[in-house]
């Protein structure tokens, strides 16, 4: 049985490329010039606009099954049980060396992180957040995870039916 959790990004992302549209838009009306240079620079902010909501907009889906835990957004990430060294339940977050303090690669918009991310301790973990109070920290040998679901009951749950969850 697989428990699957998604990952939306937030409403507020949505609203800053409506509000960067609308600011365009109405650059457009109130800016003299041609009118093909206005349509070509609305197809111009239409297309980056798109690839913007394409890439951070779309939502992550994070599976827990029999095979391991898995992180699906472009392409899947999957972390076999074989693999994991530790997993461990932060209970606050906010005062722990597990808590994200640089960004590396990736997407920061308060509590919604998502991507790969420094570490209070100075570590690089892959990072899937949707907030930022308690979290699961998935240890391999290769790398670390950090997930901070609004429904992280249910996934220390579904993990803990495979390998034994410590608290912190």
């Amino acid at each position: 049985m697989t428990a699957e959790f998604v990952v939306a990004a937030p409403r507020i992302f949505a609203v800053l490329l409506a509000v960067v549209l609308l600011i365009v838009l109405l650059s457009m009306f109130i800016k003299r010039g041609s009118i093909v240079r206005k349509i070509t620079a609305l197809v111009i902010v239409l297309v980056v606009l798109g690839i913007v909501a394409f890439l951070f907009y779309r939502p992550t889906i994070v599976a827990v099954g029999e095979q391991g835990i898995a992180v699906k957004r472009f392409r899947e990430r999957t972390v076999p049980w074989k693999d994991v060294i530790e997993a461990e339940w932060i209970e606050d977050l906010s005062v722990s060396g597990y808590r994200p303090a640089r960004r590396i690669v990736g997407v920061g918009l308060g509590a919604y992180k998502l991507g790969k991310f420094r570490l209070q301790n100075g570590a690089a973990v892959q990072v899937v957040m949707e907030q930022d109070r308690d979290a699961l920290f998935i240890g391999t040998a290769r790398e670390n995870y950090l997930f901070g679901l609004d429904e992280n009951d249910r996934l220390v749950e579904a993990v803990g039916r495979y390998l034994e969850v410590g608290a912190r």
